[in-house]
């Protein structure tokens, strides 16, 4: 459950490690193998304020496919009505997935809450439309 004041963005970022030329060379002849379907994937959240009250979040744990992406608890303050903006953690993530799913288990005001979240594929004009051509984020989710 999310507080009626608290607005949760979730985008995923992309950090691609290939050679283009090289790449491309592999998938005209068909030599891309099972590991290329993998990638390093960077869980961002952005939190936004509606309150005319500044508050802080704890986040306890963030899970990805059933798997925990970084177990440091994290504290967040989000001032009334603004927008903070924080990096989850880096994780492997199939390239061609159209959904990732995160929870993110937190605690506002001394009360512990859930957010499931399931940032889905953006088109690549949506993409580049957020990030100024530079289409990194092809995933996002809102609450």
């Amino acid at each position: 459950m999310i507080p009626e004041v608290l607005e949760i963005e979730l985008f995923v970022r992309l950090d691609k490690r290939e050679i283009p030329v090289l790449y491309e060379i592999q998938t005209a002849l068909g030599l891309l193998t099972p590991s290329d379907m993998d990638g390093k994937g960077t869980f961002v959240a952005r939190f936004g304020n509606l309150s005319r009250e500044s508050f802080e979040l704890m986040i306890a744990s963030l899970n990805y496919n059933d798997r925990p992406i970084n177990g440091t608890p994290m504290q967040v303050k989000v001032p009334p009505g603004g927008h903070a903006a924080i990096d989850l953690g880096t994780t492997t993530i199939n390239r061609y997935s159209t959904e990732l799913p995160l929870i993110i288990k937190f605690s506002t005001r001394s009360r512990a809450r859930e957010a499931k979240l399931a940032a889905k594929r953006l088109p690549l004009d949506d993409a580049r439309s957020r990030e100024k051509d530079d289409p990194s984020f092809p995933w996002h989710d809102r609450r």
